[in-house]
C-alpha cells in the first residue's frame, strides 16, 4: 500500500462483478414440487389421522377445515425449511435446485420479508372458496416480465441463483 496522499482512493466493487441471476420458472416449479412432496410425507398421513381426509369426503369445505388444514401445512413447512430459510434464504427444494430468496436489491433476506412472503403465500390454504383461487393467481404472476409472483412482491424479494 502506498501512503501517498495524491493516490486515487481504492473501491472495491462487488455488484458490478457479480450480477444477479434470477432463478427460472422451471427451477422454482421444480424446487416447489420438491418441497411440496418433502411435506406431503408428514402431511397427508397426519391429515389422514387426524381425520381431516375423512371430513374433507364426507362434508363441504368449511373455515374450520380449512384453518386445519392450512395451519397443519404451514407448521410443517416451517418445521422442514424454517431455519434454512433463516440462515440461507432457501427451503430444501430451493437447496437441491441451488437457487435462494434475497431481496430486490440483491441484499440478504430479512425475517419481515420472510414473514410477508410466506404470509401471503399461505394465505390461499386458510380461506375456503376464495383462497384457492387467490393461490392461483399468485403463481400466475410469475409469467409477467419481472418473474415474481405476487408473494414476491408484496416481500420485496426476489428468487436467484446461488
Amino acid at each position: 500500500m502506498n501512503d501517498s496522499i495524491y493516490q486515487a482512493p481504492q473501491v472495491e466493487l462487488l455488484d458490478a462483478e457479480r450480477p444477479v441471476h434470477k432463478a427460472s420458472r422451471l427451477r422454482r416449479l421444480a424446487a416447489n414440487l420438491i418441497d411440496t412432496f418433502c411435506m406431503s410425507v408428514i402431511v397427508l398421513p397426519a391429515m389422514y389421522f387426524g381425520g381431516l381426509l375423512e371430513l374433507a369426503s364426507t362434508s363441504s369445505l368449511s373455515w374450520g377445515y380449512s384453518l386445519q388444514s392450512g395451519t397443519l401445512w404451514a407448521v410443517v413447512f416451517l418445521v422442514f425449511n424454517g431455519l434454512l430459510l433463516v440462515q440461507r434464504g432457501q427451503t430444501i427444494g430451493k437447496l437441491v435446485l441451488s437457487i435462494k430468496i434475497v431481496m430486490a436489491d440483491s441484499s440478504p433476506l430479512t425475517l419481515s420479508a420472510l414473514a410477508i412472503r410466506y404470509g401471503v403465500y399461505f394465505i390461499g390454504n386458510l380461506v375456503p372458496v376464495i383462497g384457492p383461487l387467490f393461490s392461483i393467481i399468485n403463481v400466475l404472476f410469475i409469467f409477467g416480465e419481472e418473474r415474481r409472483c405476487l408473494h414476491d412482491r408484496a416481500a420485496n424479494t426476489l428468487v436467484v441463483s446461488a
